[in-house]
């Protein structure tokens, strides 16, 4: 796979000079072509150029799903300015707070004002400078900054969920959220044709991923204005939309929603789904359902894109596995850092030019994550097979020790959600004063099914061990996910506690 070494503005100046008048982002109300995304980008970096941002500078951004959020994101990103995405849910302040992590931007850039709807445009403001003007698409500036082409510099931080109770902010560089694209392009799973629906936030490294491709693959971004999955399928109806990207859950939804209404969705190719596992029956239900060609796709926070299924992968490595490591960038250790054979399980560990730079302001947990070989390991568990595919089997710290044995939650789940009747289910370990820690399970039951605690645990006794077998099972009607839609997991154990 070829390394890229063009920056982002090096990218979007090419697309703009050789396919100007293609459709590249749009929305319900508003679209701008490729050129006219590139001097909107120009434009807005020349404001914030005037008012002190240079190349390195940190500039917050509350990150709604938006055309103007990913505008503002270009022109930091044109400057060499480091874009430190928020989660819209919150204040950008009080999200920045609530991380933990003493960062003090120089720069704020919010729509706080346009309301809390994550796909809001509008009412920017730049914190003690007054508004930013966007929304011009046929303005045209000479650009007065200089180009941020350093590959390797923090180009934006992203945070992690939090799932382990300290928030870490991930430094990437443009280097990472573009090797990403262009590992993709050598294959066929993006094409210049495309239409891709914006499903996951862009404060995320999977909505980063989608962003980078559409740069450099050069497709169109259709930014919805809601995210519920019965409007989300009119607008790939409406649209014509050929690709989405989603968690699992989501799809899931969106392909249950679909099979009552009988959508017309024709014009839908393929997509990647990433976040959390998805059994092989509900991968196949879901390519069924909405007629697309489904794959997983294996990332984090600290590196967007680790491997990923190819269009050549059959329908059964696609339900089964999360294909190869791009460019031969992983491998699997032991404990000791040794290498592991073909089917040993141990944790997954990648180099290259798609891991973080660090975290920012953690030097410490960064020395934890990246070995002195260079290789981030990623605190998950997993093996390839004979074929050199890989599979995931669990999380380093996500391990359940009940009387010493170390107990994995994802298997459990997994279980779980092969019992006929059960829609979802969520697994976390619960302090227990006899066993120091016990399995306990959230699940979601089909509508017409009406299961006991207990005729679950006696179907399970058959799929896995007896220590293996929650200690106690609440029934919900969802599982509640975070904020980029993977089960809850702190939230899920205070309802057993």
């Amino acid at each position: 796979m070829a390394l890229t070494e063009k920056c982002i503005y090096k990218y979007f100046e090419a697309y703009a000079a050789e396919q100007g008048p293609d459709l590249f982002l749009f929305d319900e109300n508003r679209s701008y072509t490729a050129a006219e995304t590139f001097s909107e980008a120009i434009a807005i970096g020349n404001c914030l150029y005037d008012l002190g941002v240079r190349q390195g500078s940190l500039v917050a951004l509350r990150c709604t799903r938006s055309i103007d959020a990913y505008l503002i994101f270009l022109a930091l990103e044109f400057m060499g300015a480091t874009a430190v995405l928020t989660d819209p849910h919150l204040p950008v302040d009080t999200f920045l707070q609530d991380t933990g992590i003493p960062i003090q931007p120089d720069m704020v850039i919010t729509n706080e004002a346009a309301g809390e709807g994550l796909g809001a445009n509008g009412n920017w403001e730049i914190v003690g400078h007054g508004r930013l003007n966007i929304g011009h698409p046929a303005r045209q500036e000479s650009r007065r900054f200089p180009v941020g082409n350093d590959l390797k510099a923090p180009a934006t931080i992203i945070f992690t969920s939090g799932s382990t109770g300290k928030g870490k902010g991930a430094m990437l560089s443009q280097e990472a959220i573009l090797q990403y694209a262009v590992d993709s392009i050598q294959l066929p799973w993006h094409q210049p044709a495309d239409v891709a629906i914006v499903t996951i936030p862009t404060h995320h490294g999977f909505g980063l991923c989608l962003l980078g491709a559409a740069l450099v693959a050069r497709y169109a971004l259709f930014f919805p204005r809601d995210m519920h999955p019965d409007y989300v399928l009119d607008c790939i109806e409406r649209y014509r939309i050929t690709r989405i990207n989603a968690v699992p859950s989501y799809f899931y939804v969106l392909a249950r929603n679909n099979e009552q209404q009988g959508r017309n969705l024709d014009s839908l190719r393929t997509g990647f789904t990433a976040g959390s596992p998805i059994i092989p029956e509900q991968h196949r239900y879901i390519e069924r359902i909405l007629g697309i060609t489904l794959h997983p796709l294996y990332g984090m926070s600290e590196s967007i894109s680790i491997s990923c299924t190819a269009p050549s992968d059959s329908a059964e490595c696609r339900a089964t596995t999360v294909g190869k490591f791009h460019r031969d960038a992983g491998c699997i250790l032991d404990q000791n850092g040794n290498p592991l054979p073909q089917g040993m399980e141990g944790e997954i560990c990648i180099s290259g030019p798609a891991i973080m730079c660090g975290y920012y302001g953690d030097e410490e947990t960064t020395r934890q994550t990246i070995d002195e070989q260079g290789r981030l390991h990623t605190g998950d568990l997993g093996y390839l097979d004979a074929q050199n595919y890989l599979h995931i089997s669990g999380r380093i710290k996500d391990i359940i020790i009940r009387n010493g044995i170390n107990l994995s939650p994802a298997k459990i789940e997994a279980a779980i959600r092969s019992v006929p009747g059960v829609e979802q289910a969520a697994v976390v370990g619960v302090r227990h004063e006899m066993l120091g820690e016990a399995p306990c399970a959230l699940v979601v039951l089909q509508p017409e099914c009406t299961m006991t605690a207990d005729e679950l645990n006696m179907q399970l006794l058959s799929r896995i061990a007896k220590n293996e077998i929650p200690v106690a099972v609440l029934f919900a009607d969802q599982i509640p996910l975070n904020n980029i839609g993977k089960p809850d997991k702190q939230t899920i154990k205070k309802l057993f506690t």
